[in-house]
């Protein structure tokens, strides 16, 4: 029988991962929890953690637990990994499903978004060598092998407070920095924005090819409005319902604001550094993120006082200064230069 260990991420909650250790102890064979926190909150919460079967991990920030998952892959010792948020929560149906996973090297789990009232798609049950990252960090990672969806029974709910994403400083600047440099408002955003993507078949509206533009391209204001325009109908007709489609188009407009207020040599910056991003095959690959010898030797310099956001923006300017290098060096230095 396949072994199958828990991974989780945790920045400054780790008492949040708490309940999930708790219900996952008896269906794994391990429990790791990958944690960017400060020291002083990793003090107080391991013995907790350690209470429950758990083996913390630690790491430096990077804005966000998508862009640790190649690193974080390599300290389950287990066949298989699940994946669950602190947010989340299993149904007794998947918690059952797990106990009796076929031979698929990865499993698509349904997502319930409660606030939002509606299912999204999340690849969290995988065999470690299984998966390529490759293109957005937000997205699928390629799977080396068969895939399989579980039933909409066997899912997570997903108690996330959407308000948040908006209203917190320290929550919407990771991800607009992100968003920045994986999806830019370029006529890649555009195309996207216009096609519809259903069962794994893409629809795209006729005559689309006759407008395109190089996808690095950055949009004008009058196709930028109609991109989130036709983006916000599709959202509200048929990729997500009303709750989704209000979301996605606060999310959208406020992220351009945060573009539209950043110095326009950061400006130009990111434009430029997206770009390459795109053509290096995404983020990950970009810094180098799936080395995780490299994430170590970081994590081991790292000075804790310094934030995800931080960390981000200064290894992109340092890859994007020197596109020769994979990234510089085995320290992580306050100015990111090799030490």
């Amino acid at each position: 029988m396949r072994s199958l260990g828990l991974l989780t991420y945790t920045l400054n909650d780790l008492p949040a991962a708490l309940p999930n250790l708790e219900r996952l102890r008896p269906y794994v064979t391990e429990s790791v929890v990958i944690d960017s926190s400060t020291p002083a909150h990793v003090d107080r919460w391991r013995p907790e953690v350690e209470r429950l079967g758990g083996r913390i991990v630690r790491v430096l920030p990077l804005c966000s637990s998508d862009l640790l998952r190649p690193f974080a892959a390599t300290e389950v010792r287990s066949d298989r990994v699940v994946e669950i948020d602190t947010d989340e929560e299993p149904t007794g149906a998947l918690l059952d499903r797990l106990g009796r996973l076929g031979d698929a090297d990865a499993y698509v789990v349904p997502r319930y978004e409660a606030q939002l009232r509606m299912f999204t798609a999340q690849l969290r049950v995988y065999r470690p060598s299984a998966l390529r990252y490759v293109g957005p960090s937000y997205g699928f990672p390629n799977v080396q092998g068969t895939v399989e969806t579980l039933d909409r029974r066997e899912h997570l709910v997903h108690r996330a407070d959407f308000t948040k994403y908006l209203e917190q400083r320290g929550r919407w600047e990771r991800n607009f920095l992100q968003d920045s440099l994986q999806r830019p408002y370029t006529h890649a955003f555009f195309e996207d924005s216009l096609t519809l993507r259903l069962r794994g078949f893409a629809l795209v509206p006729p005559g689309l090819h006759r407008l395109a533009s190089p996808p690095e391209v950055p949009l004008g204001a009058a196709a930028l409005e109609a991109a989130l325009l036709f983006r916000y109908i599709l959202d509200l007709t048929v990729r997500g319902g009303p709750s989704w489609a209000r979301f996605q188009y606060r999310y959208d407009r406020a992220k351009l604001r945060y573009i539209r207020a950043l110095p326009a040599e950061e400006r130009a910056l990111r434009t430029e550094a997206a770009e390459e991003i795109r053509r290096a095959g995404g983020l990950i690959r970009y810094l180098g993120l799936d080395d995780a010898g490299r994430i170590r030797r970081w994590t081991e310099s790292f000075d804790w006082t310094r934030t995800g956001p931080e960390v981000l923006r200064e290894l992109v300017r340092e890859r994007y200064r020197d596109a020769s290098k994979a990234f510089g060096g085995d320290q992580y230095s306050h100015n990111t230069r090799a030490n």
